[in-house]
């Protein structure tokens, strides 16, 4: 009797609980900190998605590390790690554009599609530019024998790509494309000259102190445009021999060159050479300081076969300044006949 009274108290207890939580709204309200509980404050809907960015070399056989990469719309950026790779993650499932830059590189761009749960790949092969380590840029004054002279504009690039590819080379002055700089694979350097008549002012002159602009174009079509480069001056007077004259015979072999002192208040060094008939260089004396003005051969020259058809020699003289323009007399014809 005990026992069955004991359970009617209990029932008893829990109706008069029930019946003052339905008067007074009582209710239970279970702790909603648990981030998995889509009704918790600090809930983090697994609906995102992530996209790897993996920058290579444009011919993919390396990682590039350090390219600046851009998730848009939302605008998020980053930095390839040395693997070449980003990691964008809690990326909104959609369609998404990245880009990808970095200093001397095409910068390029791709679009990606999210999905939930996955993991979207943006591959870039960047193309490295052309990248201008010297140049320089240089007239020069040309003597001819019964001909006025000849005026030119020399160019000497040193360029390199760091994909290794050989870029065309263009020179642009005033708008105009002056033409092209070609490989000398001997000089490891892009060479050109252009002549008076190919510049579209009146005279050669006028390009002293006016930019010339190098244009590089490579093979996947990455350009680069060089600073600004200058013509410091033109040496207007033409250095000239007093002996030998034009077509002088030596009785010697070891004929001496004399020359008159080269009229200019500049610094400069002068270049003798002298050519054979097949205008191969047979004797040259260099760098001789700007007090001398004459010198000896210190080779043998062979003497001519005979007076009516004689092996000809042809001495120059250069001027050279410290920019390396330069001024270069006409070609003085000799022979060698003791």
């Amino acid at each position: 009797m005990a026992k069955n009274g004991l359970s009617e108290l209990s029932i008893a207890i829990i109706l008069i609980c029930w019946m003052c939580c339905s008067y007074f709204g009582c209710e239970w309200t279970p702790n909603r900190d648990n981030p998995l509980d889509p009704q918790s404050e600090i809930y983090t809907p697994p609906d995102k998605a992530s996209v790897l960015v993996v920058a290579r070399n444009i011919s993919g056989s390396s990682p590039l590390s350090g390219v600046m990469v851009t998730l848009l719309p939302s605008g998020r950026m980053g930095l390839t790690g040395p693997n070449g790779n980003h990691l964008f993650e809690g990326v909104e499932e959609g369609e998404h554009w990245v880009k990808a830059w970095k200093q001397d590189y095409v910068m390029d761009s791709t679009q990606v599609s999210s999905v939930v749960g996955t993991i979207d790949t943006a591959s870039f092969q960047l193309n490295a530019v052309p990248l201008f380590d010297s140049v320089s840029v240089t007239s020069h004054h040309i003597g001819h024998h019964e001909v006025s002279h000849d005026t030119l504009i020399s160019f000497y690039a040193i360029i390199t790509d760091p994909d290794g590819q050989l870029p065309s080379i263009s020179v642009l002055f005033d708008s105009t494309i002056l033409g092209n700089l070609e490989y000398d694979q001997n000089e490891g350097a892009f060479t050109n000259s252009f002549a008076q008549e190919q510049y579209p002012t009146h005279s050669i002159y006028d390009m002293t102190g006016r930019p010339f602009v190098l244009i590089a174009d490579d093979q996947a079509n990455g350009v680069n445009t060089s600073n600004p480069y200058y013509v410091v001056r033109f040496l207007d007077n033409l250095p000239v021999f007093s002996s030998p004259t034009y077509e002088h015979v030596f009785t010697e072999y070891y004929p001496t060159l004399v020359w008159y002192t080269y009229s200019t208040e500049l610094t400069y060094v002068q270049n003798v050479r002298i050519f054979d008939n097949d205008d191969v260089l047979w004797w040259d004396s260099l760098s001789i300081g700007q007090e001398i003005t004459q010198v000896t051969v210190t080779d043998s020259l062979p003497e001519s076969n005979g007076l009516e058809n004689p092996d000809w020699y042809y001495c120059t003289l250069e001027i050279v300044d410290i920019v390396s323009n330069t001024a270069r007399s006409e070609e003085i014809k000799f022979f060698v006949f003791p």
